[in-house]
């Protein structure tokens, strides 16, 4: 009489890792390539718009202060002011555009097209809001809460500048004289705490153009 054979249980094969990135800009990347790359630029397009509006901010004042002068250097520095913030200007504006390239399917649309039109009737100021929005979600996107957590407290410190802007123009609007020093005191506020966040912001889009840069060469 033969002896029963004993056999081992059949242990299930391993699960392999999961090696592909299921993340929103992964897919759209598999899917589109050209589509990421077009936000990229975009993004560039801003962060290098922003350099030049603020060279042409730096050199401004110094022009201003030439007064009448009609020195070779003066005019230059005059010509090259105004091509920095003319050209750092429609840069800013074309790169929005540039971004539209988002898919449509994705939460990142609405946001993009609101701020490009926005951008189109010049009501910049809730331009910005609409774009540090933006820059929000897809931060979210390529999943970098960190960046995502700095758009979240650059769009609450544009806000706040907003508001300020627009108390100074109430003041100068019924302006007696303790009004116009209140709105003077804050409108240097505005522009101090302005440049801080432009600053910030042009650091920001570059941070999250450079995290897409690095996802299409995967």
């Amino acid at each position: 009489m033969s002896e029963p054979t004993i056999t081992s249980p059949v242990s299930a094969p391993p699960v392999p890792p999961a090696t592909s990135d299921d993340s929103p800009i992964a897919v759209w990347t598999r899917r589109n390539p050209f589509q990421i790359r077009s936000v990229q630029t975009g993004l560039k397009l801003v962060y290098h718009g922003i350099c030049l509006g603020l060279v042409g901010m730096f050199l401004l004042p110094i022009v201003m202060l030439s007064g009448k002068s009609e020195s070779p250097w003066v005019l230059t520095l005059s010509v090259v002011a105004v091509v920095c913030m003319i050209g750092g200007a429609a840069m800013q504006f074309v790169g929005p555009i540039r971004c539209l390239a988002v898919p449509d399917d994705s939460d990142l649309k609405r946001p993009i097209v609101v701020t490009v039109v926005l951008c189109f009737v010049l009501l910049m100021p809730l331009a910005a809001l609409a774009f540090v929005h933006f820059l929000r979600r897809l931060a979210l996107s390529i999943r970098r809460p960190d960046l995502a957590e700095r758009a979240k407290a650059l769009f609450w410190a544009v806000l706040v500048i907003d508001l300020i802007d627009c108390a100074v123009f109430v003041c100068l609007a019924t302006a007696d004289l303790l009004q116009s020093g209140v709105a003077l005191f804050f409108s240097c506020v505005s522009a101090v705490a302005g440049l801080v966040v432009l600053v910030q912001f042009a650091k920001l889009v570059n941070s999250i153009a450079s995290v897409l840069r690095v996802t299409t060469r995967k």
